[in-house]
């Protein structure tokens, strides 16, 4: 092939297996894993590589991040809009957004963490913090890790039931809200939460009252922010450091609540060393990142993913003290307006960040491309040959990076490339050096896309119970269809399980990663200093509640320390993990097939262009049924949207604008039925004929947060949609 206009060629890299020394070893000399609130887990070291305690000596984040700020004190930390604009207005001029540089940033952690002290938390208790992204949701953070108070946070959309369980079974001694309307959950059940001592409102508060009475006569104090900042002005250095110096790497930092389908979330706890550890494993990779893409300097990331769940977290809080922990290098997080993911206006705010860094869930980068095609699909004549063209060029480039490609790409690259910057330059992605996803599975036909465009998205795979991540993809070594490499020091295996839950058996490679045999998966399980402590146990809650939490910790975790994820899955000759469906997914048909789900409604959707989401059912029928929903003005995944239809939904059918025109067109249904043919006759996705689709239903409405079919990060429960959807399953199968 002749060479002209582009990168020179490059094999890529392969991650070469490690030695169980590489690894912490389990010999039964200590406990696995704990439920108290005050357990402190042990510290364990492998004998060689990164998790050695030369390389990765147990420390607190509290360290992290006093080394961050002493390297950068005068550098940007913290960037959002005040007060926040109106939806039409654009980004505000840099000069008038509200910064802190990371010495204030100290500044006001301190503080906060002080202002725990002088109301009386205890060590060991917790802080809920609800709301929607802030830097006073990341201050309020880092105050409770220096003060050795749990951080457990709130999801934004959580109703009052469950902000009363979880500030109940996390001991919340303060809550730090929002708003007014988030107050206002706390007020409503306040009588249920008999340890808390302060609700503190931070923006957009019209609270006027000091205090609020419980029926037994006993009050919580009510503190404007800076209120409560002022109440750490009257604690001095030496008690601070006196409660720093109780803190141990094995106490737990963080709770971390599971947005389960089923009963009451689990808290999670997450500890100083399983962040400190799960940082040093980032930090190899991001920071190599970093250097080849040209590091140095500022990075910057835009936080919009909620702060209360592992992923934004752990990129949020925790990774830009990772990055700014190196000299010459600081990471700037910028916030997103509060109804940014609701009104899809994210693109705006990347159009002003212009982030080095930018981690999306799947269904946000699923609603960037779904505008991006819509403008496309008005563009004629040269320009669309031309965009066509470039397009196809990248994409060949994109799929050669690949594990087992040759790095090579077609003549003309970097003109394509250069051409194409126009378009990231319209997402805001002219900057970035690394995209990534993760939180649920993506599908094929998403990452070609933005392959196509020379944004390759790295993908991550991890759970709450392994601090976040496990494997993860660099844009040195991915491969599209896997959730890539063992993190370092993060021991990764297919196993086969025992009676006893221990694992008998490690599954060696697939031969075909794409097409792999029943015989080649198994439960991807996952070991190592990144594994939580234990699911949290509250004993006011009494004895029963204890040892219901102990069997779910020991379902989760055995007695070798194997975290079992509940995924299926396999790993390739390179050591690329794939996730082929989870456990409690699978369809087990009529006559017991294990159907998994998710590549076939993923196929569907990549073959029509229209579909919104679908959710393939069939458990215990003769049959596959499957609902679909279509793409709708306003349908943002927090939103279900409305009838009527946009983008490639709209444009399917001549003169179907509506979702329920579309319901009853036979033409329209006809466009999903080939796509649904197509699936079926496709053996990679469809492996025999108990796999395939027989019928299916278009939805009124889309699936959301707001109606309570998908989670928080956007994962589908389908139980719930099992629920509301019956009578729509029913009539597929006659009932």
């Amino acid at each position: 092939m002749t060479i002209c206009g582009g990168p020179p060629a490059v094999i890529r890299e392969v991650r070469p297996p490690l030695s169980s020394e590489h690894y912490p070893a389990y010999d039964g000399s200590s406990a696995v894993f704990g439920v108290a609130p005050d357990y402190e887990a042990p510290i364990r070291y492998a004998k060689k590589g990164l998790m050695t305690e030369v390389e990765t000596p147990a420390s607190t984040i509290g360290q992290l991040f006093h080394r961050a700020c002493d390297n950068a004190g005068d550098k940007y930390a913290l960037y959002v809009e005040r007060p926040t604009p109106t939806k039409d207005q654009g980004s505000l001029p840099d000069e008038q957004w509200t910064k802190w540089t990371y010495a204030q940033y100290r500044q006001d952690a301190t503080r906060c963490a002080k202002a725990f002290l002088a109301i009386g938390v205890p060590q060991h208790a917790s802080c809920n913090v609800f709301g929607f992204n802030s830097p006073e949701w990341i201050i309020s953070s880092m105050g409770c890790i220096l003060s050795g108070v749990k951080i457990a946070g709130i999801y934004p959309t959580d109703t009052v039931d469950q902000v009363a369980y979880k500030s109940s079974h996390a001991n919340a001694y303060v809550a730090i809200v929002e708003d007014k309307s988030k107050f206002d959950k706390y007020v409503q059940r306040i009588d249920d939460m008999p340890n808390l001592k302060a609700v503190v409102t931070y923006v957009g508060s019209n609270v006027s009252t000091s205090e609020v009475k419980r029926k037994d006569g006993s009050t919580v104090k009510v503190y404007g922010w800076e209120d409560f900042l002022k109440q750490g002005d009257t604690v001095g250095n030496e008690d601070l450091e006196n409660r720093t110096f109780q803190i141990k790497p094995g106490h737990c930092a963080a709770i971390v609540y599971t947005s389960g389908t089923t009963g009451q979330p689990k808290g999670v706890m997450i500890s100083h060393d399983n962040l400190c550890a799960v940082s040093s494993s980032f930090d190899a990779e991001i920071s190599r990142i970093l250097r080849t893409m040209g590091g140095g300097g500022q990075e910057r990331m835009l936080s919009y993913l909620p702060l209360s769940h592992i992923a934004g977290f752990l990129l949020d809080v925790i990774l830009p003290l990772v990055v700014t922990q190196h000299n010459n290098s600081w990471l700037t997080m910028y916030f997103a307006r509060t109804y940014d993911l609701r009104e899809s206006t994210l693109p705006n705010r990347l159009q002003f960040v212009k982030p080095t860094i930018f981690f999306g869930v799947p269904r946000v980068w699923e609603k960037i491309a779904e505008r991006l095609r819509a403008i496309g699909a008005t563009v004629t004549g040269i320009k669309k040959k031309m965009s066509t063209a470039f397009k196809a060029k990248v994409l060949y480039w994109s799929t050669n990076q690949q594990v087992g490609g040759n790095g090579g790409h077609k003549c003309c690259h970097n003109f394509a490339i250069k051409k194409l910057k126009i378009v990231k330059e319209k997402l805001g992605l002219e900057c970035v050096k690394l995209c990534a996803t993760g939180a649920a599975p993506i599908s094929a036909d998403i990452l070609e896309y933005f392959g196509s465009l020379g944004l390759p998205i790295m993908q991550l795979y991890g759970m709450s119970e392994c601090t976040g991540a496990c494997s993860f993809s660099t844009p040195l070594t991915y491969q599209w269809g896997t959730c890539g490499f063992a993190l370092s020091g993060i021991e990764m295996c297919i196993a086969e399980t025992g009676s006893d839950g221990r694992i008998t058996r490690q599954i060696p490679p697939c031969a075909n990663f794409r097409l792999p045999t029943e015989a080649e998966q198994g439960e991807i399980c996952f070991r190592g200093r990144t594994i939580m402590m234990g699911y949290l146990a509250n004993p006011d809650f009494g004895p029963e509640h204890i040892k219901d939490i102990e069997k779910k910790t020991k379902d989760a975790i055995d007695v070798d320390g194997w975290m079992h994820s509940g995924d299926k899955g396999c790993v390739t000759k390179d050591g690329m993990y794939k996730i082929t469906g989870r456990y409690k997914e699978l369809i087990i048909g009529a006559g017991g097939e294990n159907i998994a789900p998710v590549p076939i409604e993923d196929n569907i959707k990549r073959l029509c262009g229209a579909i919104s989401n679908v959710m393939m059912v069939g458990d215990q029928k003769k049959y596959n049924t499957m609902l679909v929903t279509l793409k709708t003005v306003g349908a943002t995944g927090e939103k279900p949207g409305t009838d009527e239809l946009v983008g490639a939904a709209a444009n399917l059918i001549p003169g179907v604008t509506l979702v329920s025109q579309a319901m009853t067109n036979d033409a329209y249904k006809a466009e999903i039925q080939k796509a649904i043919d197509a699936t079926n006759a496709d053996p990679l996705v469809c492996q025999n004929n108990s796999w395939k689709v027989q019928k299916f239903v278009i939805l009124p409405r889309d699936f959301s947060l707001e109606t309570e079919e998908l989670t928080p990060t956007m994962k589908c429960k389908r139980n719930v949609v099992t629920l509301i959807w019956k009578k729509e399953i029913d009539a597929m199968y006659g009932e």
